[in-house]
């Protein structure tokens, strides 16, 4: 393959504050850290050159070598997972041609989905992310479900917390999309993005990707036909325990009666 010429390195950004589940990167799913989760798939998958925690201090260091990973402590007042991957680029500690950022809070990302991540690579790009399609209202409708709209190349015009597009006419309705938060960038991209300043959009969506198109970059978004679980909250974590114990799957459908 093209791109086994070129280094990747998987960055997991992780810190140990937290607004709605305290101190949620401590937290265990069937047993097992939510770190140790994304470390041993990550590190089991034959593409990664380099597979690196970027922490936010010695606690999370500790917590990460307890189980064998490499953490790196970047600075705790970095605003976001980015910027965390982009410190560790600039800093020198990892050199790499991509750069992978899969955050700290999902542990159930697999193989599949991180090669409908890496599949476009072949080509030139700035950043690429993934999308699922959205099949129910409630999703939709949900603020903490991030969507994303694109064109008609793969490239993301606008993400949004609110339900978008707007389908005016049932005949003309299109998809909508939840977009899930896994990235990989270019080594030029992630230089760029190092110096960006947070765009009002992003401010007030609170998503850092519209900082990304307010600066020009191009976001290529492939589609995955999984779906995974974001530990953002208690419920979440309830979900997450569910489906460690192949209850259900991560969208809430069973596997298995849950009385069981």
């Amino acid at each position: 393959m093209w791109f086994r010429k070129k280094k990747i390195a998987c960055i997991i950004p992780a810190r140990l504050a937290s607004s709605r589940l305290e101190k949620k990167m401590l937290k265990s799913i069937a047993g097992k850290p939510i770190l140790q989760w994304i470390w041993e798939t990550a590190t089991t998958w034959h593409l990664f050159d380099e597979v690196v925690f970027a922490v936010d201090g010695p606690i999370l260091q500790q917590w990460v070598s307890r189980f064998g990973g490499k953490a790196i402590t970047t600075p705790p007042e970095l605003e976001n997972g980015t910027a965390r991957v982009a410190y560790v680029r600039g800093a020198g500690l990892v050199k790499a041609d991509i750069w992978v950022n899969w955050q700290g809070d999902q542990p159930f990302i697999d193989h599949e989905m991180l090669r409908d991540l890496l599949r476009p690579i072949e080509e030139p790009f700035d950043v690429l992310t993934l999308k699922r399609e959205i099949t129910d209202l409630k999703s939709a409708l949900d603020p903490n479900i991030v969507k994303v709209v694109c064109n008609k190349k793969g490239e993301a015009l606008y993400f949004s917390r609110s339900m978008v597009p707007y389908n005016r006419l049932p005949e003309h309705a299109v998809p909508h999309y939840k977009h899930v938060g896994l990235y990989a960038y270019s080594e030029k991209a992630l230089g760029k993005i190092a110096g960006f300043s947070v765009s009002p959009l992003a401010r007030a969506e609170s998503l850092e990707q519209l900082t990304f198109l307010d600066e020009g970059l191009k976001i290529f978004v492939s589609e995955t036909k999984k779906d995974t679980i974001e530990i953002d909250t208690k419920a979440d974590m309830e979900r997450a325990e569910m489906y460690a114990s192949g209850l259900i799957l991560p969208d809430n459908s069973c596997i298995l009666p849950v009385s069981l």
